[in-house]
């Protein structure tokens, strides 16, 4: 418990007497974990994008053919294979505003209320976040009414971002009401020759279609662009971890003399370097936490323009945790470095 006292005893000390040092190691922390945050968001957002599914768009000949539509969406849904997005569009001259679709990330990933079922057919509609602007504050907007186009919807749920601008209608609800020119579906996994052979044959047979591209994602590593992105991120990771070092370094060695006067007072070495650590975790910890408040207002930001994973905010945990990790680690093997000698004071004879 004194170890603990001393540490904090310590940066109190440093905010009274060297509070512009310590607000500049503070912040350059929290920079560094901002950082290291948002290229790796940049970098997850390339390989999941890279890394998509078998993907199959089909144009239509006839919007208008809301039976043929249907049968298609049929064909797509009830082929055995784990679709993961569905949606139904028509490129208008005003740009598309009202379109139907299934999303399965949005399962885990809803705000409020629900996301939509592939069997759904009701006038519901999902919004991302930053469309819902008939809310007071404090209300929920799932269940209220609102209109587009002239008609009225149902809000069932919320997301706090999504790849598409627009209301987002059930699937068989869109293709019932709405003229559709263009399907398309991306699945969890590459379909195999067979998959692909087999479900070109039954979209085939039910007609209607003017183009139908099949293409299964290339494993992201074979892309130049995508490795440049990735040797991008190991770079700029190397250049944190030296922002780090440095400022560990600089960090501990700032307490050398309070050191050895602990040494002088009878403290054995493990304890100079417990305090060492605990001090140095006080720091790193809130300005780690710091970063990720930065990074949580710039992801909110920047989610309409698809620049950093929008997905679970775990990978980013992992990377706040593997940043604090390499910082203590510095913090630790400096002070066992700095209480290294046992020459604490010189006498003279």
């Amino acid at each position: 418990m004194k170890k603990y006292l001393l540490a904090f005893r310590n940066l109190k000390m440093m905010l009274v007497s060297k509070n512009k040092l310590l607000f500049i190691v503070f912040f350059s922390i929290a920079l560094s974990v901002f950082g290291m945050l948002f290229y790796s968001g940049y970098f997850l957002y390339s390989f999941y994008e890279a890394g998509a599914g078998g993907r199959i768009e089909i144009k239509l000949t006839d919007p208008a053919d809301r039976a043929r539509v249907a049968g298609l969406v049929e064909i797509l849904e009830k082929d055995g294979l784990p679709l993961e997005k569905l949606y139904l569009t028509e490129d208008g001259s005003d740009g598309i505003t009202v379109m139907g679709g299934y999303n399965r990330e949005w399962d885990d990933h809803m705000l409020c209320g629900r996301n939509h079922t592939l069997t759904e057919d009701a006038p519901s509609v999902i919004m991302a976040e930053y469309l819902v602007d008939f809310v007071e504050d404090g209300e929920t907007p799932v269940g209220m009414r609102t209109e587009k186009d002239g008609a009225e919807f149902t809000v069932s749920g919320i997301v706090p971002y999504t790849d598409v601008e627009c209301y987002v209608l059930p699937v068989r609800y869109y293709a019932g009401h709405y003229d559709t020119d263009r399907v398309t579906a991306w699945y969890k996994n590459n379909l195999s020759p067979a998959e692909g052979r087999n479900l070109r044959e039954a979209l085939q047979r039910e007609g209607g279609i003017e183009t139908l591209a099949l293409a299964n994602s290339r494993n992201p590593f074979l892309s130049s662009e995508f490795v440049s992105e990735f040797v991008q991120v190991l770079l700029i990771f190397s250049v944190m971890v030296i922002n780090a070092f440095c400022l560990a370094y600089y960090w501990i060695t700032g307490f050398k003399k309070k050191f050895k006067i602990y040494a002088v007072c009878g403290a054995r070495k493990k304890d100079i370097v417990k305090i060492a650590v605990l001090q140095t975790s006080m720091l790193m910890m809130g300005g780690t936490m710091l970063g990720n408040v930065f990074f949580v207002i710039c992801k909110l930001a920047v989610r309409p323009f698809g620049l950093v994973y929008q997905g679970s905010y775990f990978p980013y945990g992992i990377v706040s945790l593997v940043v604090l990790a390499v910082m203590l680690l510095f913090s630790d093997l400096l002070a066992k470095k700095i209480t290294g000698t046992d020459m604490i004071y010189h006498t003279l004879e």
